[in-house]
């Protein structure tokens, strides 16, 4: 069990890399299936939960209209299965009314982000990543490498947040999570530990910080740790 002292510890490194509670607060997040990972990371802004909101729920809602099986939201949905379905849709098809965003990239004018969403699902299928699991799997690691360096729209800090996407689902405690909360204790730390001392953490913040939820202090440990705001000592 941890002590108040490590609390408090991961209490101060949690305010050294800025937690506060958002303009918008965030809803649970965690994706059943790696098509919704790869949606919501191709229309994420700079790497931040909960932007990538509108595009998904359009997505949803069309898979409901068409009846899919397995649905959009199942989590035996794989990649080849998603872009069989998307695949030999139409630029204007895939902006207006699959995902209702016609936002192309900020590195490529002309390329809609939804089209990056279908190509970079299409490259990852291609090196048989097809699922979460596949995607954590550190043999196929070289595999993720080669679908996203093929995939225009799409770098390496894309790929850091599709990993994270992958490696959490509501109720569960990211790698990333523990990674943090290890760095900060300067100690090895199970996920279980790790859920308890950030809980406990955000807790304490709450006294200082008005408003805090948990989702918005593991949305800011995952910036931390992607390298999109100034990592804490020691970690």
């Amino acid at each position: 069990m941890a002590t108040k002292e490590e609390v408090r510890t991961v209490a101060d490194k949690l305010l050294e890399i800025g937690v506060k509670p958002p303009k918008k607060p965030l809803k649970e997040f965690g994706y059943p299936n790696l098509a919704l990972c790869v949606v919501d990371t191709t229309f994420a802004q700079r790497g931040r939960l909960g932007t990538a909101s509108g595009p998904v729920a359009s997505l949803r809602a069309f898979g409901a209209s068409k009846g899919w099986v397995p649905s959009v939201t199942a989590r035996k949905l794989t990649l080849s299965e998603f872009v069989g379905r998307l695949g030999k849709m139409t630029d204007k098809q895939l902006t207006g009314t699959v995902f209702a965003d016609a936002r192309t990239t900020t590195s490529i004018k002309d390329l809609p982000v939804a089209r990056v969403a279908v190509e970079l699902s299409r490259n990852l299928a291609a090196q048989g990543i097809e699922t979460k699991a596949d995607l954590l799997d550190a043999e196929k690691g070289a595999g993720l490498a080669a679908a996203v360096k093929s995939t225009r729209g799409i770098g390496p800090a894309g790929a850091a947040y599709l990993v994270s996407l992958a490696s959490t689902a509501p109720g569960e405690t990211a790698p990333w999570l523990v990674e943090f909360v290890a760095g900060a204790l300067e100690r090895p730390v199970e996920p279980a530990e790790a859920r308890e001392i950030v809980d406990l953490a955000t807790k304490r913040l709450r006294k200082k910080v008005k408003g805090l939820a948990i989702i918005d202090v593991e949305q800011r440990i995952w910036r931390s740790m992607a390298g999109f705001v100034k990592a804490p000592t020691g970690a």
